[in-house]
């Protein structure tokens, strides 16, 4: 049987880092509080500057 975590979209570890990205600055601060007591948060404004410059 197949564990939640190696399916997309499965359960993620804590301590795991997130990418947040949205361009409403209030979505980011609600999510990143609620997701940090568990995980590394990061976030972005935009789909272009959550990629790195390539």
């Amino acid at each position: 049987m197949n564990d939640a975590s190696d399916e997309p979209g499965g359960a993620v570890e804590p301590g795991a880092t997130i990418l947040l990205v949205d361009d409403s600055a209030l979505n980011l601060s609600l999510l990143s509080a609620l997701l940090q007591p568990q995980y590394r948060v990061r976030t972005a404004n935009s789909g272009a500057s959550a990629l790195p410059a390539g």
